[in-house]
């Protein structure tokens, strides 16, 4: 992202938003992009980014199917650590749900209704 456009970013962020900023944080890494990050490091870098704007973390809480864990194995991806100490010392809240979809054509996808309703739930619970 270009600098102007972070600094874009952080003003639309700045405004004196009341309402929770949730991170729905990945499942897996991307092989050479985020390998070996935490949670934790992520959100740092949205912070480095935009500000300390984020309120709460929000994952899915699973089993990857044997299916998806061959398939990321295959392409050096590996499950992203989930690092709620460090996340509630942040200040943030972390929740997970099942969010992935059950639909197997789909893929490791989030359920778009799952989703909906678990920021939801999380935006009610914050305001």
């Amino acid at each position: 992202m270009a600098l102007a456009g972070r600094h874009r970013l952080a003003e639309v962020f700045n405004y004196r938003f009341a309402g929770p900023i949730v991170y729905v944080r990945n499942v897996m890494t991307q092989p050479g992009v985020t390998s070996g990050y935490a949670v934790s490091d992520h959100v740092r870098l949205i912070a480095e980014h935009v500000g300390p704007v984020l309120t709460d973390v929000l994952g899915h809480s699973g089993d990857l199917t044997p299916e998806h864990l061959v398939r990321y194995a295959t392409e050096l991806a590996a499950l992203v650590e989930v690092d709620r100490e460090v996340l509630w010392e942040m200040g943030l809240r972390v929740r997970e749900a099942g969010l992935l979809s059950e639909d197997a054509a789909v893929g490791d996808r989030c359920n778009p209704w799952h989703l909906a309703k678990e920021v939801c739930e999380n935006a009610l619970v914050r305001l």
